[in-house]
Parts: C-alpha cells; sequence; structure tokens
C-alpha cells in the first residue's frame, strides 16, 4: 500500500502553544509518523511522513477534531517515515521567519488567492505589466521554477523584505503573481508587499504543489523542491 507525507500550514490563534506542541508530539509517536512541526502563537506549519495511510489519515481526523483547525487544508504525496530523520517538534516565534515584529503583519491582508486554473490562465494569456514572484530560496528556485518567473537571489525567507523594498517600484508597476511551495510563504510574503503599497498582488492557492497536481504538463518547470 506504502505511506504518505503530508504538508499543512493554518495560521490561527493558539493560546498555548508548547500545550498544542506537547500534544503533536504525543500523537505522531502514538501514530509512528516522522517529520517536522512549527508551532506558535500564530498557528502550525508542517511536513510529517507515515508508513501507512491509515496512520496519516488518522493524524487528519484527530487535527480537524480539534477547535483550532477546523478548515485545515492538506497536501498529500507518496512516501513515508523514511524521508525524515525522526521527529522534530518546536515552538517558534514565526511559522515561516521574515525576521519582522511578532504580530506585524497578523491582522494585515495577504495577497488575493488565485485557484491553480485561474493561475494557470493568467500565465497563458498574460497580461503586459505581469510579474511571476517565486518566493522562495535561490537554491529551491534554482531545480524548478514557473515559466518567465522572477525569482530574487535569496538564501533565507527573511532577506525577501529587503529584494521587495529594493524592488518596489518595478513591484508597485506590476500585476504580481506570486508562489511558493505549499503556500505558506506566500500568505506573509504577499502581506508585507500590502503593506509597503504594492497592491496587485495574487498568490497560488496550494503553491506549486496543488498547480502541479493540477497542471503536470503545464508552466512549471523543473522539479519542486520539498525537502
Amino acid at each position: 500500500a506504502g505511506g504518505q507525507i503530508l504538508l499543512f500550514y493554518y495560521y490561527a490563534d493558539l493560546p498555548d502553544p508548547h500545550h498544542t506542541a506537547a500534544w503533536q508530539e504525543e500523537l505522531c509517536t502514538r501514530l509512528g509518523l516522522t517529520g517536522k512541526i512549527r508551532v506558535a502563537a500564530e498557528g502550525i506549519n508542517g511536513t510529517v511522513g507515515g508508513d501507512s495511510v491509515a496512520s496519516v489519515e488518522q493524524y487528519k481526523a484527530e487535527m480537524e477534531a480539534s477547535p483550532h483547525f477546523k478548515g485545515i487544508e492538506w497536501k498529500v504525496s507518496a512516501g513515508g517515515t523514511r524521508h525524515f530523520e525522526g521527529l522534530s517538534v518546536k515552538v517558534v516565534q514565526e511559522l515561516v521567519a521574515l525576521g519582522l515584529p511578532t504580530g506585524l503583519l497578523r491582522d494585515r491582508e495577504r495577497g488575493t488567492y488565485l485557484e491553480p486554473a485561474e493561475f494557470h490562465q493568467v500565465l497563458q494569456t498574460p497580461p503586459p505589466n505581469l510579474l511571476v514572484l517565486d518566493c522562495r530560496n535561490d537554491y529551491e528556485s534554482e531545480i524548478g521554477r514557473f515559466q518567465g518567473a522572477v525569482a530574487p537571489p535569496v538564501r533565507k525567507f527573511s532577506c525577501f523584505p529587503a529584494w521587495v523594498d529594493e524592488h518596489a517600484p518595478l513591484l508597485k508597476q506590476s500585476q504580481v503573481l506570486m508562489y511558493c511551495t505549499g503556500g505558506i510563504r506566500c500568505e506573509r510574503a504577499s502581506a508585507y508587499m500590502r503593506m509597503q503599497g504594492i497592491d496587485n498582488v495574487f498568490q497560488l492557492h496550494g503553491g506549486i504543489h496543488k498547480y502541479i497536481e493540477e497542471f503536470p504538463d503545464g508552466f512549471f518547470r523543473g522539479k519542486n523542491y520539498v525537502f
């Protein structure tokens, strides 16, 4: 039967991140899952692998039963525990480290979601001011990216705001289509851009992962770096 890997994130106000982290540790250990989970006051971000579909389904069911994680979306791929060195659950300040004060972007508006089919349609008939922006790190975009995308030469996500500041005049004149692996970095990156007065910002809902599922022969070239 083989196992599965889950990629997920969810922004929610967690009153006690340490309690949530302890629960995640217990849950994954009980179900024999490995991977990496990050918990913050602002939500959860994780990638976990299980060697049976049943164990992964049980994890999803227990997560969805929590009042904090109703509506969580999952990205599922083939794989298992072998893809990770054990289980790592940590409490962090930010789910994705933009290096900005905690809470600064929490209530800011993110970019407008485009479903994979909508994203694909824009790429098929691009407006003249279109700018496709890769929100990932350079080692990720080097092995795969959308055709014609601008990939900032950043080694880590916390360098992204400085790149945005430097290129703000161009970005303000553009229709920006952003994407990342599963969508979480776009949530924060697009909110930061909106805060800087860059308004015409759209993001790929579900990330590269969901796009490739729907359009395996679409505009994405190369490999999607996941681990």
